[in-house]
């Protein structure tokens, strides 16, 4: 399996530059989750991780070869991204959606093969939605869509998961879900996976490792409890923070005012 490397990464758009310098790595088997207030360049960085935007300076890397260096095809089969509040096509099936994450491994008219529709089978039953395959996506709920988007990047066998924001606009049951499920995929089949969040108390729970971001850079990276301190994030926030036990989970328990 590969990891995932920022060195010196410096990211924008045209002369406009977001992030700055930054050099972080996420290994195999880690969730590292990206925090910071609105606008800090969280789903930027996300953008430059998948090569959908062009780095300004240093490198990203997949293992040790610069992103950058590989055709669209490969990246696709180095890296999955699950992006933030997609609207899918309401008249495509669970299973159609799922099955576009082959997409990389067809050639030019080339139809999808029964191994192909096999890896398929297995990813939606991998996030519980086997059993909804032949539905049409405007019929199963915004939580089930966003396990579908899941499935869709476990069809591509990628060995780096990105996801933006996943637990956005989703109630409680399926926040859990989403992220039982992405910490399990880390887990049990040691993928390498950066996703962004704004909640910290789902970010304490689940993610190995965080990154602070702020004023277009890194401020602080470690583990939860010691980044999620009532010092680090006051600073960043610029607002009163409390941070306590969870009282069922022992992990640092993020509090506002």
């Amino acid at each position: 399996m590969e990891k995932l490397s920022f060195r010196e990464a410096s990211i924008g758009y045209g002369p406009r530059t977001v992030l700055r310098g930054i050099s972080f790595t996420v290994s195999p088997g880690e969730v590292v989750a990206v925090v910071g207030p609105n606008g800090v360049g969280k789903s930027t960085l996300v953008r430059a991780a998948s090569g959908v935007i062009p780095l300004q300076d240093g490198q990203i890397l997949i293992g040790d070869q610069p992103l950058a260096s590989f055709s669209p095809g490969e990246k696709a089969q180095l890296v999955a991204v699950v992006p933030q509040a997609v609207r899918l096509p309401s008249s495509f099936t669970v299973f159609s959606v799922a099955l576009m994450g082959r997409t990389s491994y067809l050639g030019w008219f080339e139809r999808e093969s029964e191994k192909d529709r096999a890896i398929t089978r297995d990813s939606l039953q991998r996030v519980g939605l086997l059993d909804v395959a032949g539905r049409e996506v405007g019929e199963i709920s915004g939580g089930e869509q966003q396990l579908a988007l899941i499935a869709r990047a476990l069809v591509q066998e990628a060995p780096v998961i990105l996801l933006d924001e996943p637990t956005a606009h989703l109630d409680l049951r399926h926040q859990d879900a989403v992220l039982k499920l992405v910490r399990k995929l880390a887990d049990e089949e040691n993928l390498a996976v950066l996703l962004t969040l704004h909640d910290l108390n789902l970010v304490a729970r689940y993610c190995d490792r965080v990154a602070l971001f702020s004023d277009g850079g890194l401020r602080k990276l470690g583990l939860p409890a010691e980044v999620l301190t009532p010092e680090e994030l006051a600073a960043v926030y610029g607002i009163a923070i409390h941070v306590m036990p969870h009282p069922i989970h022992g992990t640092p328990l993020v509090l506002s005012g």
